[in-house]
């Protein structure tokens, strides 16, 4: 945001952004169901300049891979993320892809959309910006952080649009892929706040009750089975149990104790 900032308040004839690696920087909360709509948005503007793919088969794509593997041997303690998640895509693998300790912990969903530079007119991105202006004294990276979070506490966001259709499409798309890519399209509606929340719940359920955790990740099973409705009673009864379990070994030994009460009174 400081570089856009900054080149915004130049006066040079051309100035673009060429945005490389989408989906990345999905765990850090960047919703990129939106980012295909302000794209959207920019092309209605006129602002929108197209897209091309960096191709391993092309001179730019093998520098690059060999610029990536480059800096990853001089710094081995610290690779980037994002850079080794972009070359991963470069290279053609897909899915949870493995290649640092960094990533431990987290599913990463590495894929051919990672490779493709969109690029837009700069002046149409930053007036399109809420909060650009208030970034304009500022001279540290956490100020510049401080005040985007400080401008997205005044606001609500609004929740993004959900589509089944599509990812019902990218699964046939896909193939093998489709829960994962339902996964990734329920992901990308949510919030970074929320992402965040959900997570710590996630890790918070598994480190203090294992069982329980299992329990709830039999029913995201279910849930992501490609039958969000079932129609038999028994699979509804079951979810519902699962659900309840706690609730039911409750009821249970409250009636067995009634019941010893009850026999011993009499």
């Amino acid at each position: 945001m400081a570089s856009l900032a900054a080149v915004h308040g130049l006066d040079v004839p051309e100035k673009v952004v060429a945005c490389l690696g989408f989906g990345v920087d999905a765990f850090h909360g960047v919703n990129h169901t939106q980012v295909l709509e302000n794209l959207a948005a920019l092309e209605r503007e006129g602002g929108y300049l197209g897209a091309f793919s960096l191709s391993r088969a092309t001179g730019p794509g093998s520098l690059y891979l060999d610029a990536v593997a480059h800096a990853r041997e001089e710094t081995p303690a610290h690779p980037s993320i994002v850079h080794g998640s972009i070359a991963a895509a470069v290279r053609g693998e897909f899915g949870d892809v493995r290649f640092t300790d960094r990533t431990r912990g987290s599913e990463l969903f590495i894929n051919p959309l990672m490779s493709i530079h969109f690029a837009v007119d700069l002046d149409a991105l930053a007036r399109r910006s809420l909060y650009l202006d208030r970034i304009e004294d500022t001279v540290l990276m956490r100020q510049i952080a401080a005040v985007i979070e400080a401008f997205r506490e005044e606001v609500t966001p609004r929740p993004p649009r959900r589509s089944r259709t599509s990812a019902g499409m990218l699964g046939l798309l896909m193939g093998n892929a489709g829960t994962g890519v339902r996964a990734m399209v329920i992901a990308m509606s949510l919030t970074g706040r929320e992402r965040r929340i959900l997570a710590e719940i996630e890790l918070a359920l598994e480190r203090e009750d294992p069982e329980l955790a299992q329990r709830v990740a039999a029913i995201n099973k279910i849930e992501s089975d490609g039958n969000a409705f079932p129609h038999a009673c028994g699979d509804r009864l079951r979810m519902w149990a699962l659900a309840h379990v706690w609730m039911i070994f409750s009821v249970g030994g409250l009636l067995i104790v009634l019941l010893l009460l009850a026999v011993l009174t009499t």
